[in-house]
């Protein structure tokens, strides 16, 4: 999967859930907690 498809993955995740975990988070390269 590369990053963008991951990206968009975890936007959707944050729409149905209202968050997303710090795992989640931290698949993502280049983004800061």
């Amino acid at each position: 999967m590369i990053p963008i498809e991951r990206h968009q993955r975890i936007l959707a995740l944050v729409e149905q859930r209202g968050a997303v975990s710090i795992n989640e988070l931290t698949e993502i390269p280049g983004v800061s907690h």
